[in-house]
């Protein structure tokens, strides 16, 4: 099973305790949640994962990522890092198809994932297409924050979210090798490998420091709730202002 929290963060001193799902499990809930929802549910991932062609997929998948401890440049890192295109339609369609003959995951997908509208509104969407929709996108967004704070690919605001460190020197290849070490003590068979991809992109957004927003998620409920409570009860006065 699936260790979740490789690394203990330093919560601010000024948040509350309570229940709330940790730092780490708000970064993969926000980013990746239909991946999320296997994650939390070890006994129904191992049935989805069960049949030869995602099983043996695994395998290979988690073979190409623990070979990388003998990469000596960046492009061998992403490649071990990465889902491969072809990995990313099989296992959308792998796992979405067994829908139908699954209660378990039809009720995951028509009474929580469907209902939240993360990956947007259901409209006329058979819970099979929903759910391949759902884990296209996350295994696409995974490959993103790799090629982002794994590769220093160019990100959409490049003024605030470029990856923090010289890809270019042979020091970065030392700590993407203790990424990969790191995912291995979490991930140590192939049998877990579905999660792989996203581990890696989790300790990458963690050493480039973006797990901020995570950490004081929900902020209407910890940093913000004295400020929210006080919006309720606050009234405004509208008022026209002259323009000369």
């Amino acid at each position: 099973m699936l260790t979740l929290g490789i690394c203990v963060m330093h919560i601010s001193k000024r948040q509350p305790q309570s229940n709330l799902p940790g730092p780490q499990d708000w970064v993969i809930r926000k980013n990746y949640y239909a991946t999320y929802l296997l994650l939390k549910d070890p006994a129904l991932t191992q049935q989805l994962c069960a049949s030869q062609a995602v099983s043996t997929m695994l395998k290979q998948r988690f073979d190409r990522f623990k070979g990388s401890d003998h990469c000596a440049d960046l492009g061998c890192f992403l490649e071990a890092f990465k889902w491969k295109y072809s990995e990313i339609e099989l296992m959308a369609e792998q796992i979405s198809s067994q829908i139908k003959g699954n209660r378990k995951l039809a009720e995951l997908v028509e009474s929580t994932l469907m209902p939240s509208k993360t990956y947007g509104i259901p409209r006329d969407e058979t819970a099979k297409v929903y759910l391949k929709k759902a884990l296209l996108q996350d295994f696409g967004a995974m490959n993103y924050v790799v090629d982002v704070y794994g590769g220093g690919k160019r990100p959409n605001y490049p003024r605030i979210d470029s990856i923090s460190f010289d890809v270019n020197r042979k020091a970065y290849f030392q700590l993407l090798d203790d990424v990969r070490q790191d995912v291995l003590k979490d991930i140590p068979t192939g049998k877990e490998a579905l999660f792989m991809t996203m581990m890696t992109a989790v300790r990458l957004l963690e050493i480039n420091e973006r797990w901020d927003a995570a950490q004081l998620e929900p902020l209407i409920a910890l940093e913000n709730k004295k400020a929210f409570e006080q919006v309720k009860k606050q009234i405004f006065q509208s008022t026209l202002t002259a323009c000369c």
